[in-house]
């Protein structure tokens, strides 16, 4: 009797408690509505034995041939049994042995529709694991302790054993030795009770072991002894063939065996395949042979059937025929009065889909299934196997893949662990496809293990509700808590659910990676070194998440509210039955994840706990906030869990669910992004590919059918680039260690420029020397004064000439010259802030908005300020083996605002492609309005340089900007295209008067007379004007008025007469293009230049034709009238910012997207049929590098180009091309200055 009783309150009251907490749960109750209405009947012992006893006498543990409907009716038969009983027991005042033996018979019951159903695996635990606590319970007593019989407990172990192959079946040597033993109990018991009851138990064995024998090919012999295998056949075999000769025989046992037996002979078969045997044509025709026996024996035809034993030649047999045979007894079988045939049917089937020759007929017979079996009979298990057999028969990879991941998605739609090794093993045997992508079709270990964790987890609960519901003495609120617990319930179900998907978070690390990566690129943040390095660790951090730790977080994350439902000292406060809750109400129930960290079963020491823990510890944090950025797994499971609340607690329109989470997601007032939106679109993207969802409704259980639309959310591409932006920026990347590494490298090995003594004199042999030993030149201060950038200048200068690269100075020393002047004004900013007496970190936008008024009256207390300050600005110039580096570092990191500003303007230099698009597009950053650093990466791109070569890291304590040159020869940009505008607006451009072409034709003939050319001038008198007012000009400096024509022609000369005029005119057809007043300011910078080149070639002692020198300074800017006319207000910034920014015109007009005017002007001189002379010189008088012919006349019209702007201030000595100072022998500034000022005092002297 005491035994009796421990059974009872160690097994039996455990079970039956934990049913009732389990059909207490809503979404059970909203399943079995219609189950209270059985109540009304009057319920006996005597009711529940008769209604158990013709549940039995329908079912048979034997018989795994019901249709889908049989089997749903007889599980919903076996769902009320137990019901009722459970509703008995209420009431019972006693529980008797009869009871006991009613709940194993309904624990039975149950145990076999898993056993056909293979399905719910978390439905179906309980019984699980309540049959192994009662085998453990009679192993510990060492006896069956009589509380139930005998045979009731062999045919539990029985069912237990043949359910368990089909829900846990593993290849494990534990798993194996485990169901051996429970079968070996059972033959010993069968021997004992008849020969019939032995054949069924070795059936069994037969088909377990076939199993193991054919999905542990490759790895057997660690637990699996294959010759024992074969023995146990030939044995079996032998006890067949002896039940024959038995006068009385049970056909469904001897049709189980013959079955058996023919998968035996076909697993021998599948075996030698695997070792590349040849299967000769004698083996194949007794394999035919047999099934067709086999299949007459169905039919209750059992002539031949002992030549499976004794026939041994099968060589006269026909091949064909046999085949035939077979197809006819299948086609003429009724399987509705035959159904153990369909194994066999199965059975042959895969026989034939083994061998090509035989494609016709597996195909026929797999049609026939198709057909005639499997739209009324359900077998999850024969259904993988079939839908694998099939795939041989297809040669395209794809398809296959594509076969394969419909099979994988219908076991984890509803995971069973001895159907995810079935399916494995079928994965491994595909040999089409690599091995590669076979790791990546498997079924992970993860859903295996994940499946054991929701056992442990529902076994804790189901624990929990009912020590909570067996107190004696019920805490308040006991109803509400109850009710409570239900959703809990609930919840946790849709949990398990989302985790039944194990492809949940198979491609979030990619998908995320992929999102990040297009934000480089469509921002062109790749120069952003600290950007990449931060984004690269950031999909480091996703690719190494643990797909176990994360599924368990999220198994385990909600299981303290469980605790804080039972133990809450005012349940109500809580608010779980709202559907929408208060913010007071929300802070309460987060209190739960105070406890799930502590309630989690830490047993199993193969697993990171503490890494669960933490990942369910971070959820309540915002995804990212101020300095702190939650781990990923977080980020992952907290979306998980608003969009599970979303659609099962408020039943939210499903269309507008992720719109919500979006809007959601960032919290303005806190300046926090609580949700992460990329991984809302994923999961949008994820739930949209997987069809109908089935959940519950927390409050009333009822299930939900829905199915996902992919969203489409406007402000989503705005959002995503928002958070990547705060994300990436709030990553903490140390970078401090390599740096400190690269520090130490370099340090030993580098050279300071600037010293207590003042600055070195660095000479091309100082750079010589530094580029072929890779030493570092370094230049360090707080400010940078005007001396000290053109000393660095200079450097930048040595290095490009000794490397090779002189073309390239103008275009780096402008870029550099950008970044030294961010460098410092980094410095004032702090020096600004420091005085305002305002914090730079949290007050930026505040203390920036009055730098510029203060900086004009306060520039020198700042500077002053800086010097003595801890900040420094350093220079580095540096070479390795493929690039010369040029660094400029601040020793702090800048504001997150001067980096935007930073990044908009180098990403904007990026993306153009000429610098006209900047202002007609108005990308021009707002908060700078300065295209510096804009002009600079279009400089850089313009002399080849990839991406403009500016990189930018801005570390936890210092701030870098490099330029980067590749030491190979650079591909330049010829930017010599002019915009379809402006090559119609030259089309248009009338010719020169036919007037013109006369006179010019006289003038080049040497016998025309001045009486001719006079009067051909006078039918003219605008050109006549013209000629006396160029004769009275300063050019000539006549004392006296030259009153007459013929006394003009006879000052001038036929070629500068022709010169002249022909200048004069081509100003005239232009003249409607533009205001006069700038006409005019053209024409008199043109003569003025005329002046200072007609003056170099006399004091510079060269020898050229004067008049073609004239006409070529007269015309050479003649190009802007025809620019500026088209495009004024463009051309109005690029002028400002020539002047503004020191940059030569020919540098910014290489990048101005063909607002050329030199090359404008050679065209117009072109189309009015000028010289080619005259054409090239104009060309060029910006460029005198890329001359092809007459460099004297380009080198005479630069220099004076430019001497008139050096001389007026509007351009420094290191933007005059030093080839050209070289070819006059100008050695230096001063020198310059010399010769300019003489002539600048002529040219005034004159006027």
């Amino acid at each position: 009797m005491d035994q009796f009783e421990d059974f009872n309150k160690q097994i039996f009251s455990t079970c039956i408690e934990n049913l009732k907490v389990r059909n207490s749960s809503a979404q059970y109750k909203a399943k079995y509505s219609d189950l209270n209405s059985l109540l009304l009947k009057t319920i006996n012992k005597e009711f529940l034995t008769n209604y158990t006893s013709k549940i039995k006498n329908t079912s048979s543990i034997y018989n795994q041939f019901l249709t889908k409907d049989e089997l749903k009716s007889l599980s919903m038969e076996i769902v009320k049994l137990e019901f009722i009983f459970i509703a008995f027991i209420n009431d019972a005042k006693n529980i008797t042995f009869d009871i006991v033996s009613i709940w194993i018979d309904i624990l039975i019951l149950q145990l076999f529709i898993a056993k056909i159903s293979i399905t719910d695996q978390g439905y179906f635990e309980i019984y699980f694991t309540t049959a192994d606590s009662i085998f453990k319970f009679i192993e510990n007593k060492n006896e069956n302790p009589f509380i139930i019989s005998d045979e009731q407990l062999i045919t539990l172990k029985r069912i237990y054993y043949l359910a368990n192959h089909e829900y846990y079946f593993k290849l494990t040597n534990e798993y194996y030795n485990d169901l051996l033993k429970l079968i070996n109990q059972d033959i010993y018991y069968s021997k004992s009770k008849s020969i019939e009851e032995l054949i069924t138990v070795l059936n069994h064995r037969a088909s377990i072991l076939n199993d193991f024998y054919e999905y542990h090919i490759e790895n057997m012999d660690e637990f699996f002894d294959k010759n024992i295998f074969q023995k146990l056949s030939v044995d079996f075999k032998l006890l067949i063939s002896k039940y024959l000769y038995k006068k009385t025989k049970n056909s469904d046992i001897l049709k189980l065996s013959l079955k058996n037996i023919l998968d035996i002979e076909i697993r021998f078969v599948k075996r030698k395949l695997f070792n590349k045997e040849v299967i000769d044509l004698q083996l194949k025709k007794k394999i035919l042979y047999y099934s067709y026996i086999i299949l007459n024996s169905f039919n209750n035809n059992y002539h031949n059937i002992n030549a499976l034993f004794t026939l041994t030649d099968f060589s006269k047999l026909n091949e064909e025929r046999l085949i035939e045979e077979v197809k006819n007894i299948i086609i003429h079988t009724s399987i509705e009065t035959n159904k153990p045939i369909i194994d066999v049917i199965y059975i042959i089937y895969l026989f034939l889909s083994l061998f090509p020759e035989y494609v016709k007929h597996s195909l026929f017979l797999y049609k026939f299934i198709m057909q005639q079996i499997s739209p009324i009979y359900s077998n999850r298990r024969q259904n993988i196997i079939l839908a694998f057999s099939i795939i041989r028969f297809i040669s395209d990879t794809a398809k296959i893949e594509n076969e394969v991941l419909k099979i994988k998605k219908s076991i984890e739609c509803d995971s069973v662990i001895g159907l995810i090794t079935l399916y494995n093993c079928h994965v491994e045997s595909l040999h089409s496809i690599s091995k590669e992508k076979i790791s990546s079709l498997k079924i992970s270990n993860v859903t295996i293990s994940l499946q054991k964790k929701i056992s442990h987890l529902n076994n804790f609960v189901d624990t929990s509700i009912l020590n909570f519901k067996n107190e004696i003495n019920k805490k308040p609120d006991y109803k509400i808590r109850c009710e409570y617990i239900d959703i809990f319930r609930t919840e946790l179900t849709n949990i398990i659910k989302i985790l039944s998907n194990a492809n949940l978070v198979t491609n979030i690390s990619q998908y995320y990676s992929d999102v990040i990566d297009n934000y480089t690129k469509e921002n062109e943040l790749d120069f952003r070194e600290d950007f990449i390095n931060k984004s690269t660790l950031l999909k480091m951090s996703l690719f190494d998440i643990n797909p176990l730790n994360l599924a368990l977080a999220i198994l385990f994350f909600k299981i303290g509210k469980l605790k804080l439902i039972i133990t809450h000292e005012n349940p109500a406060r809580l608010g779980l039955k709202k559907t929408f809750v208060s913010t007071m109400e929300r802070e309460e129930i987060a209190k739960y994840l105070d406890y799930s960290p502590d309630l989690i079963p830490t047993t199993d020491n193969s697993i990171d706990w503490g890494n669960v823990k933490d990942i369910i510890r971070n959820i309540r944090n915002p995804a990212v906030t101020t300095g702190s950025v939650v781990r990923p797994e977080s980020r992952i499971l907290k979306v998980i869990s608003a969009i599970l609340n979303k659609l099962t607690r408020t039943n939210s329109d499903i269309n507008k669910i992720f719109p919500s989470l979006y809007e959601e997601s960032y919290l303005p007032t806190k300046r926090a992004w609580d949700l992460d939106p990329i991984l809302i679109h994923y999961f949008n993207i994820f739930f949209t590919g997987q069809g109908v969802l089935k959940f519950y409704n927390e409050h009333s259980g009822s299930e939900l059918s829905v199915v996902f639309q992919l969203i489409k959310y406007p402000p989503l591409t705005e959002k995503t680039n928002s958070f990547i932006k705060d994300l990436v920026n709030t990553i903490e990347y140390d970078q401090m260690n390599i740096l400190q590494e690269f520090n130490d490298m370099i340090k030993d090995n580098e050279i300071q420029l600037n010293t207590e003594n003042g600055k070195k004199n660095f000479t091309i042999t100082d750079a010589t020397l530094a580029i072929s030993r890779k030493r570092s030149i370094s230049f360090e201060s707080s400010y940078l004064s005007d001396d000290d950038i053109l000393y660095l200048y200079s450097i930048i200068q040595i290095y490009c000439n000794t490397l090779g690269k002189s073309s390239y100075f103008l275009a780096i020393k402008y870029a550099f010259g950008e970044l030294l002047k961010n460098a410092n004004k980094a410095n004032l900013i702090r020096a600004h802030f420091h005085f305002k007496n305002i914090d730079i970190d949290s007050k930026y936008l505040i203390g920036i908005s009055s730098y510029d008024e203060a900086l004009k009256s306060r520039k020198a207390e700042y500077c002053e300020y800086v010097k003595k300050s801890d900040m420094k600005i350093k220079i580095r110039f540096h070479n390795d083996n493929e690039d010369f580096i040029i660094s400029i570092i601040n020793n702090y990191k800048i504001h997150d605002e001067e980096t935007d500003a930073i990044t908009d303007n180098i990403s904007t230099g990026r993306k153009l492609t000429n610098l006209s698009l900047l202002y007609k597009n108005h990308l021009l950053d707002s908060k700078t309005n300065d295209e510096g650093l804009v002009v600079a990466v279009l400089l850089l791109k313009k002399i080849g340089l990839k991406n403009g070569g500016l990189k930018v890291n801005i570390g936890k304590e210092e701030t870098k900007f490099s330029i980067t040159v590749p030491l190979v020869t650079l591909s330049e940009t010829d930017d010599i295209t002019i915009s379809e505008e402006i090559i119609k607006e030259i089309k248009d451009i009338p010719m020169l008067p036919d007037n013109l072409k006369e006179l010019r034709e006289t003038l080049d003939d040497a016998d025309s007379s001045i009486e001719q050319i006079e009067a051909i001038v006078l039918r003219d008198p605008s050109l006549a004007a013209d000629i006396l007012k160029i004769a009275n000009s300063s050019y000539y400096g006549q004392s006296k008025s030259v009153i007459s024509i013929k006394d003009g022609i006879k000052l001038l000369g036929t070629q500068a007469m022709k010169n002249i005029v022909m200048a004069v005119n081509c100003y005239k057809v232009l003249q409607d293009k533009l205001k006069i007043k700038k006409i005019d300011a053209v024409i008199k910078h043109s003569e003025e230049t005329t002046f200072y080149s007609s003056r170099l070639i006399e004091k510079l002692n060269i020898k050229l034709d004067n008049d073609k020198v004239y006409l070529a300074s007269l015309l050479h800017d003649i190009g802007k009238i025809v620019v500026e006319s088209i495009q004024p207000d463009i051309y109005e910034h690029i002028s400002t910012l020539i002047e503004s920014k020191n940059i030569p015109v020919d540098v910014l007009e290489g990048i101005a997207g063909g607002i050329n005017h030199s090359l404008i002007g050679s065209m117009l001189l072109a189309k009015w049929d000028f010289p080619d002379q005259i054409i090239e010189i104009v060309k060029y008088h910006h460029s005198p590098r890329n001359l092809k012919n007459y460099p004297e006349y380009v080198f005479v019209v630069y220099l004076a180009n430019m001497l008139t702007h050096f001389i007026g201030g509007k351009l420094s000595y290191y933007n005059i091309d030093s080839n050209v100072l070289e070819f006059f022998n100008i050695h230096s500034e001063q020198e310059l200055k010399k010769l300019g000022y003489e002539i600048k005092s002529e040219f005034n002297a004159r006027e």
